[in-house]
């Protein structure tokens, strides 16, 4: 160690005086003198970066290292103050407190710290000690301890907090570009009763403090990541409590939050509405009061329930325009075809009249027309029947580009048809399916479940006196829709095209024949599988 003496204006080298393996060490891992003091007592004192402490030795004009009664590994810790208080015990900060007392070399934990960056000693034997933004009180005679934060609006990852003593007896906190001048004497242990607090919400370089009157926050949409600040508002060591937290609105579940840095980091948030919650329990199981912080955050208009319903009502309305330009195309295409075989010509005549009827107008305009009512009643039913009607469109647009389907893909698509019309009906419709398993790997027209049920529905009554009820069923290679007859008394004109159609169409596919059963009671048509 290199000393400089004022007097005769030289330096003059002292050396440490290692034991044979304390050297070995010493080479190894670089230990060096990091702070020194001169006792009460006129004795020199160094504290050796990982290596513990040294008195200087006049006889011997060398640094003696001090073996302590404790067996502490010295090469682990490393020092950011060396004081020594007015009863002569000396105070190291590292990463605790710690005190020695150079009479008996004892070494004895103080407070337990994850880092102390800065300490100093007042005449009072107060010892104030920094960490970044924290600054702690200890009076070991009083047995008093509390700590505050300097709540500034910038992070604390890049600056020291550095601790100078003045003459006055007072203290500055000197911090990147500020300071504070701390004076013991006007302090005073807070009065109130522990209590936990949300102290701010940063993001990037930005920090919000929270209080009464902020304590509703609003952000716009690209404002989806930011870390929320807590503590306990107390002069205790916080360690004794279990802190717990819920973000409502994204997980209603409380999580532990036992965290030395006391704050939750939130990512990639959904725009909405959401409260974090924060409490803390004790030792003794006692909670404190909870508190809360709500959150909005913006919602880009495209992701928007109403943005969607738009989407959706736009690429049926487009789809149905294309579904009647499909139509005219599809009729000027059967008119260049009159002259085509005659059994080609039926098969494209039925194909286009199936075609035609696969959903009725009045269907349409029913269905908008329920959307409609949902929408101002129940969005979330209006938004399931819209999917309903997506789907039963799709189907029909898909169904002209294939002669046959399966029987399983015919009955889900009816199921989708039939669920529309419930909503319009309610308790007047009911429909009972009871389709053998084995069947459903097998053939059938398009849409012809749909323009059955549509024809029960179009030319019989369906209301909660007088339910309408249609049975679909398999029996011995056929599908089999029945339903009740309830005509309207002023029967609307029929030509029965449609069903004229669907016979002939299968008499093209099957041998078997299609059976139309009117008993007066019921009304059954019986369709062959392919």
């Amino acid at each position: 160690m290199n000393n400089f003496h004022f007097n005769k204006k030289e330096w003059k080298s002292y050396p440490i005086l290692f034991n044979k393996d304390d050297r070995k060490n010493a080479l190894k891992k670089g230990f060096a003198p990091s702070h020194s003091l001169i006792s009460q007592k006129n004795e020199f004192w160094i504290a050796i970066h990982s290596g513990g402490l040294a008195k200087f030795d006049t006889k011997k004009q060398a640094l003696i290292p001090i073996k302590t009664k404790q067996n502490i590994d010295f090469s682990k810790i490393g020092y950011t103050g060396f004081s020594e208080d007015k009863n002569g015990k000396f105070w190291l900060a590292s990463y605790d407190l710690l005190k020695f007392d150079p009479l008996t070399n004892d070494f004895q934990t103080s407070i337990e710290r994850d880092l102390i960056g800065g300490m100093v000693i007042d005449n009072e034997n107060n010892i104030c000690m920094a960490a970044l933004d924290e600054i702690m009180f200890f009076n070991e005679k009083k047995n008093e301890k509390f700590s505050f934060i300097f709540e500034v609006n910038q992070p604390f990852d890049n600056w020291a907090n550095i601790l100078i003593k003045l003459k006055s007896n007072k203290i500055i906190s000197l911090y990147k570009n500020g300071l504070a001048l701390i004076d013991f004497k006007k302090m005073k242990i807070p009065s109130f009763n522990d209590q936990i607090y949300i102290s701010k919400l940063t993001y990037g370089d930005t920090a919000i403090l929270i209080h009464e009157n902020n304590s509703e926050l609003n952000f716009d949409a690209d404002r989806t990541s930011f870390a929320v600040h807590y503590g306990i508002l107390t002069p205790p060591n916080t360690s004794l409590y279990e802190y717990s937290y819920q973000l409502e609105g994204y997980n209603n579940e409380w999580v532990s939050a036992n965290s030395p840095s006391n704050f939750i980091v939130f990512s990639n948030l959904d725009g909405g509405d959401y409260t974090f919650r924060i409490k803390a329990k004790d030792t003794n199981g006692k909670f404190l009061p909870t508190q809360s912080l709500h959150i909005n955050i913006d919602t880009y208009f495209y992701k928007t329930w109403w943005f969607y319903s738009l989407l959706v009502l736009s690429t049926i309305a487009a789809a149905y325009a294309f579904y009647r330009y499909r139509l005219s195309e599809q009729q000027k295409f059967y008119h260049l075809r009159e002259k085509a075989e005659n059994l080609e010509k039926e098969k494209t005549i039925v194909q286009y009249e199936s075609l035609k009827q696969h959903l009725n107008p009045h269907f349409l305009f029913n269905s908008l027309t329920s959307l409609r009512s949902l929408i101002k009643i129940n969005p979330t039913q209006a938004a399931t029947f819209l999917d309903g009607m997506s789907k039963v469109y799709r189907y029909v647009l898909k169904s002209g580009e294939q002669e046959l389907t399966t029987l399983d893909v015919e009955l889900d698509f009816a199921k989708t048809y039939i669920a529309l019309q419930k909503t319009r009906f309610g308790d007047g419709l009911f429909v009972n399916i009871d389709v053998d398993e084995t069947n459903l790997g097998k053939y059938i027209a398009p849409v012809t479940l749909q323009n059955l049920v549509e024809n029960a529905i179009k030319h019989n009554t369906a209301d909660v006196e007088s339910p309408l009820i249609i049975d679909i069923y398999t029996q011995n290679d056929y599908i089999i829709i029945k339903n009740n007859l309830q005509r309207y008394r002023i029967m609307e004109t029929s030509n029965k095209r449609g069903l004229n159609n669907i016979r002939s169409l299968y008499k093209f596919y099957s041998e078997k024949e299609m059976g139309i059963i009117d008993d007066g009671v019921n009304f059954t048509i019986k369709i062959p599988l392919i």
